[in-house]
């Protein structure tokens, strides 16, 4: 079964800061760093640092996040028993899943220590080690606890393992130990061993007993640990995380999956002669936990979880929903959150990302360095020099001309009839034709030459260019030339700027600056100093991503600000994006968090007004075909009684999605159909509030796919 791998979790922990997650703030993906997977019957599980559990009963196919009740999301390893699921936390003890991950409890009683190191389900029981108390285990479910006996009173404990009557416990400094008696007392079972060994996984194949330390590679037992030799001919790297036995076929020979830092992953065909790396086709090349259930595989990895059906021997993409945690872009268009990563290209969320999409067709390159959503289009730039766009209909994306010659793309923008383009230290390019050909706009050489344009702002005449090193830029021409506008600014280094209530603002490494009277003036009170790395706004609410500091937030352009950063798992936000209703933040190392509007700014104690939308609006469902779920989304610029209905090709209604009153704004309905493939139609109606009038009626196609 699946080992804790405490050496890439430490090394995890330290990234993330390792707290407790509190408040507002809700980790909604993809967020990468997987730390543990286990998997029960109906179901496999990922344990995340700093980002809860996420779920998935396609094999690995799609995920969910599945952290409601925990306390604690920090999850440092996962165990299983028949269909109860186990999650060991960094500071919140256990807790325990009865119903397939759908909510949690806490199950601490008598344990010692809440911050748990290892988890393991060993007939029946379950084994825990506390950080620095030895073994915990429980007979009951977790409902209570007992300490492991004499021998095992302190240290950490990362992996267990059983042959027969003998339990083995894999500690973080001081080797193996192995209990005769039921874990009532324990013994160091160290001959041939290095000294102050961390033993990250226990694996048994038949009469022998593996074990993997976290410097010094795999060592094998033929006597039940007695002693210890060697174990790794061809192994490429000795840093280990994790190790799992596998069988292939009922009474077939059995094999060992070993995963490293840096070094990726091992097999042993036949558990004698030796290792044989695995290509994964993953950047990082590091593997932090291994579960295995039957002949499929789960690997646990920085970019997500790789899954073979075939015990090792072919491996499937990284599921969807588990990606890379370093948030590069983030857009929304119409209802759509598209996240882009630095390594696993880009995600889709319809649900406020309670779950996402892997949208990687067409793209030729997946490290995404800018997204921007235009009225009806996503663009988003990579580190070849492409522009990919894709509408929410669309199977895939498209790739625009190559006029960059390979340069990074730093920033992306829609203005009037015209999309702008930033390749690196090349400054800004503008295209009329939705990107198909590119253009340097006239006095580029003399103003923009080797200049890093990193953000676009596009106003009703006026185009703004912010740029690292060289303060800020306007264009009146729609990017054809550009002019410098950096009177007073106290900073060149811009990150961001942003027209919010017809006020110019400027991200820089000093703080916020807005323009007024010809000239910058500092709005950093309540934010200080601090560099600010990307803005958004709704209504009168301007919202800021810094680098060290967190989300602030101001209702009053910048004369106050205020943090609103309770339950943000990692300070460091690159990218912030608002629908006016939620607020999302794109992080390094946490993924992508969500968090209402209304909430933030209730603690201004004032509220944002935003505009409500202009018109009636019926959008296209996404995904579109679809399986199993769709979303349809509606604007109402009023309050109004509505009807949203789905009928079959012979004009039979077969489900009433929506009906009564409903407030103006943007609202969103998912449908999950009970009938067969097939084409269907929806209809939204709208009637004045006293139901009176007829205001609005349209109706769209949709397909079904089984």
């Amino acid at each position: 079964m699946s080992s804790s791998a405490r050496a890439t979790c430490i090394f995890l922990m330290i990234l993330l800061g390792a707290r407790p997650a509190a408040g507002q703030w809700i980790q909604v993906g993809p967020p990468g760093l997987t730390s543990c997977v286990v998997s029960t019957s109906s179901a496999v599980f990922a344990g995340v640092l700093g980002g809860g559990v996420y779920g998935s009963t396609d094999k690995g196919v799609s995920w969910r996040n599945m952290s409601a009740g925990l306390t604690n999301s920090n999850v440092t390893a996962l165990a299983a028993i028949g269909e109860n699921v186990f999650a060991g936390t960094s500071g919140g003890g256990v807790f325990l899943s009865t119903n397939s991950g759908a909510s949690w409890g806490p199950v601490n009683a008598y344990l010692i220590s809440w911050n748990i190191g290892g988890l393991t389900a060993i007939g029946g029981n379950l084994y825990a080690g506390p950080v620095n108390y030895g073994v915990f285990y429980s007979t009951n479910n977790g409902t209570t606890w007992q300490p492991g006996g004499k021998g095992l009173a302190s240290g950490t404990v990362n992996t267990y393992a059983s042959r027969d009557s003998i339990l083995f416990a894999g500690t973080a400094s001081r080797g193996v130990y192995r209990s005769l008696d039921g874990a009532k007392t324990w013994a160091a079972s160290n001959s041939g061993l290095p000294n102050l060994s961390n033993v990250v996984g226990l694996a048994v194949v038949r009469r022998n007993l593996f074990a993997a330390t976290a410097d010094d590679g795999v060592f094998r037992s033929t006597d039940d640990g007695a002693s210890w030799a060697p174990f790794n001919t061809g192994l490429p790297s000795r840093r280990l995380t994790c190790l799992a036995a596998m069988s292939p076929d009922p009474g077939g020979s059995s094999r060992l999956v070993v995963g490293s830092l840096a070094g990726g992953l091992s097999i042993s065909p036949d558990s004698a002669a030796g290792w044989v790396p695995v290509d994964l086709g993953i950047s990082s090349n590091s593997i932090g936990s291994l579960c295995v259930n039957g002949s499929t595989v789960y690997a646990g990895a920085i970019e997500g979880v790789k899954v073979s059906t075939d015990a090792g021997i072919h491996w499937g993409e990284v599921g969807s929903g588990l990606s890379s945690s370093k948030v590069t872009g983030l857009a929304l268009l119409d209802g759509t959150l598209y996240a882009g990563t630095n390594i696993s290209g880009v995600y889709a969320s319809t649900d406020r990302g309670g779950s996402w999409m892997h949208l990687v067709e067409g793209l030729t390159n997946y490290e995404i360095t800018a997204m921007v959503a235009g009225t009806s289009t996503v663009l988003a730039g990579t580190t070849g020099g492409s522009v990919f766009s894709r509408k929410n209909s669309d199977s895939a994306w498209t790739e625009g001309g190559d006029a960059f010659a390979h340069n990074y793309i730093n920033a992306l923008a829609v203005g009037r009839q015209v999309l702008l383009a930033a390749p690196s230290a090349f400054g800004a390019y503008y295209s009329t034709d939705n990107g198909v050909n590119w253009r340097a706009g006239a006095g580029m050489i003399e103003d923009l030459a080797g200049t890093i344009i990193v953000g676009f702002e596009a106003g009703t005449a006026t185009l703004y260019a912010a740029s690292d090193g060289k303060g800020v830029f306007r264009s009146v021409d729609n990017g054809r030339s550009w002019t410098k506008q950096n009177q007073g600014l106290p900073n060149l280094n811009v990150h961001s700027v942003i027209l919010s209530d017809s006020a110019l603002f400027a991200a820089t490494e000093q703080g916020v600056c807005m323009w007024a009277d010809s000239q910058w003036i500092s709005r950093n009170s309540g934010l200080g100093n601090q560099t600010v790395s990307d803005f958004s706004r709704s209504g009168t609410a301007l919202l800021a991503g810094t680098v060290s500091g967190g989300v602030y937030i101001t209702t009053d352009g910048g004369l106050s600000w205020r943090p609103a950063n309770q339950g943000l798992p990692v300070s460091t936000v690159r990218k912030v994006v608002t629908d006016g209703v939620d607020v999302y933040a794109g992080t390094d190392l946490g993924g992508v968090c969500r968090r209402p509007l209304a909430e933030m700014t209730a603690t201004l104690g004032v509220q944002a007004s935003g505009p409500l939308p202009s018109g009636f609006r019926l959008l296209q469902n996404f995904p579109n075909p679809f399986n199993p779920s769709t979303t349809i989304t509606f604007t109402l610029p009023s309050a109004g009684i509505i009807r949203l209905s789905v009928f079959d090709l012979l004009g039979r209604e077969v489900a009433l999605l929506a009906g009564g009153r409903m407030g103006a704004g943007t609202h969103r309905v998912e449908w999950h159909p009970a009938g067969a493939s097939g084409v269907y139609f929806y209809r939204l109606e709208v009637r004045s509030e006293d139901g009176r009038e007829a205001q609005f009626s349209e109706t769209r196609r949709m397909i079904v796919l089984r």
